[in-house]
């Protein structure tokens, strides 16, 4: 695929344990995107090495775990801290972790996530440039610029797998969850609850969906039943522009479209 451009052609992609998404873009213009299943690394990896093969030659790569475990910390915390905060929040802790720091959805934050080191080894043993970023974090960041000018804001992005969800108020993070829970009955459960805790009625509160959510499916009723104003969150069009790709539903790329930022 030839870029047409003078921005260099880097690709994107974010992975669920479920579902590999990616795209090939250069500056804001996404030239094309695609998917494939991979319920593990091996067929994470063969999936890339596949992709690779096709020929384009790509000046930077840049990927990230969609909707990963995760805890909130202190963005200047050390490795070592952000382990101790990661177990605090879930029992458990892995080998290592990564700390993501955020400028943007709340400035002196961060997100602290597994380390994943040999798969981390495995990918740039594909693509050496490869560099992993947060996709959680990119979700938050964008969901912190859409929130803008609202009250209350629920949000959930929807993979095969695994759902993120946000909370804002008057454009401040209030609440983030990643889940294995995919279902519309138990993600408005956990919604609903969220929204309690923090003060909020369901009435005052506008949803946002992405990714496997369309008008009409089961997630839309089911909320339609408690909040009056759902949305669908498409890629922001002042950051991407789609080079022949009309017919997609957007909204099932929002996330991989922020990883790319």
């Amino acid at each position: 695929m030839g870029t047409g451009g003078t921005d260099p052609l880097g690709l994107v992609l974010h992975w669920d344990g479920h579902r590999v998404q990616w795209c090939a873009r250069s500056g804001p213009l996404v030239h094309k995107v695609g998917e494939w299943p991979a319920r593990d690394e091996a067929s994470l990896v063969q999936g890339l090495e596949l992709l690779k093969s096709q020929g384009d030659l790509v000046e930077w790569v840049v990927w990230g775990f969609r909707h990963p475990d995760f805890a909130l910390a202190p963005g200047h915390v050390t490795e070592e801290e952000g382990a101790a905060v990661y177990r605090l929040q879930w029992g458990k802790g892995p080998a290592g972790v990564r700390v993501f720091g955020s400028e943007g959805w709340a400035a002196g934050w961060g997100l602290v996530e597994a380390q994943e080191a040999a798969l981390e080894a495995r990918v740039r043993g594909v693509w050496p440039q490869a560099v992993r970023r947060s996709a959680a974090a990119a979700c938050l960041e964008a969901w912190g610029r859409e929130s803008k000018g609202h009250g209350t804001c629920v949000y959930w992005d929807l993979s095969p797998g695994r759902a993120l969800g946000s909370i804002w108020r008057s454009g401040q993070l209030r609440w983030a969850l990643a889940v294995d829970a995919v279902e519309p009955d138990d993600l408005l459960y956990l919604t609903v609850n969220a929204l309690h805790r923090q003060g909020a009625s369901v009435e005052e509160a506008r949803v946002g969906c992405s990714g496997e959510v369309a008008e009409g499916d089961g997630m839309w009723t089911g909320f339609h039943r408690f909040f009056g104003e759902l949305v669908c969150i498409v890629p922001d069009s002042t950051l991407h522009r789609w080079e022949g790709e009309a017919e997609l539903r957007l909204q099932r790329w929002w996330g991989l479209m922020n990883l790319g930022v």
